[in-house]
């Protein structure tokens, strides 16, 4: 099973495990390919969107807690888009979204 994010990520299964996988150019046979490569692994749904939200803030160029709250936002959009027939899914990740912005509300000055 594939759910595409975006042209660079996607959410992967197979029968063991839910992977964020993602576009990379491959040289084979002296042809350049772009391929889907897995680059992190999670037992649940759940997990593989909320580790794909937290790898993506993450590698983002925020800078201050306004822009990463901006990238937070833009990011849940993002996979509420693309995981828009998977209801629960969606309630975890806005649950998970709230507790960050509570969070960071409280390191806050």
């Amino acid at each position: 099973m594939f759910l595409p994010i975006n042209g660079q990520y996607r959410l992967a299964a197979d029968s063991r495990c839910w992977m964020i996988e993602e576009k990379r150019p491959r040289k084979r046979r002296g042809e350049i390919r772009e391929e889907w490569t897995a680059i992190r692994w999670y037992s649940t749904l759940a997990q593989a969107a909320e580790g794909y939200a937290e790898f993506r803030l993450r590698t983002s160029e925020a800078q201050n807690v306004v822009e990463a709250l901006a990238e937070i936002k833009r990011i849940a959009a993002e996979l509420c888009e693309a995981l828009r027939p998977m209801p629960h899914v969606i309630a975890a990740l806005q649950s998970a979204e709230r507790e960050r912005v509570a969070a960071s509300r409280k390191t806050s000055p």
